[in-house]
């Protein structure tokens, strides 16, 4: 597992259609919009140019129709289009209101997600958190900013837990800053006199399987 993942069970939003079409109301109302002016404005979510990403982006789409009446058009992009669009910090690059990525960790840490893809200085700051202006220039700290680098200082792992629970707290549900939807899963078959090792993420660790010669033997017999 990776360490100062969140419980689930405790943290998040759960689907709620009810709520979310008061935060919706809410928002335009202090937007000074109505539905239909929103929907002609246009929103619009990014996805990769393939099959999953595609038909995802669709079902996303019925959703938000049917449950907050909410137009959302889906632009598909090739692999190195869709990187670029993400990744520019140009003024006046058009960029998306909702985009499809995925991660996995390089680290079993919480760090390696939160902080790399989240934090406002992060490598991955793709949701623009904290930029004072279209080019993210410059950034302005928050307190879920704060918390992951407290807890990059902090060598106590319950003070580390409970940091990350902190943060993930304002990143899941008072920003609702993403949206979790699937874990992908590998399928291997191994012969049975392997002894395989994986390394952190799942990736194969190949240097460190192991031949049962006795049990490769015992069933060539």
């Amino acid at each position: 597992g990776v360490f100062g993942a969140p419980d689930s069970s405790i943290l998040g939003l759960p689907f709620d259609p009810e709520a979310a079409l008061a935060w919706l109301e809410r928002f335009l109302a202090e937007s000074g919009l109505e539905l239909q002016q929103l929907n002609e404005q246009g929103l619009t979510m990014l996805t990769r140019e393939t099959d999953n990403d595609i038909a995802l982006g669709s079902e996303l789409q019925a959703i938000w129709r049917e449950v907050l009446g909410i137009d959302v058009e889906i632009e598909s992009r090739p692999f190195q289009e869709w990187v670029e669009i993400l990744m520019s910090d140009e003024a006046g690059q058009e960029r998306p209101d909702l985009f499809r990525a995925g991660a996995c960790v390089d680290a079993s840490d919480a760090d390696s997600f939160l902080y790399l893809m989240f934090h406002a200085e992060g490598d991955f700051n793709w949701t623009q958190r904290g930029c004072t202006d279209e080019t993210c220039s410059e950034v302005v700290l928050s307190e879920f900013d704060r918390l992951l680098e407290t807890a990059r200082r902090t060598d106590n792992p319950d003070e580390r837990l409970r940091l990350y629970e902190q943060a993930e707290q304002i990143l899941a549900e008072e920003e609702a800053a993403y949206l979790p939807l699937y874990h992908s899963a590998d399928v291997r078959l191994v012969k049975p006199w392997l002894r395989p090792t994986f390394a952190t993420g799942g990736f194969l660790d190949l240097a460190s399987w192991r031949v049962d010669t006795s049990a490769q033997q015992g069933l060539q017999e």
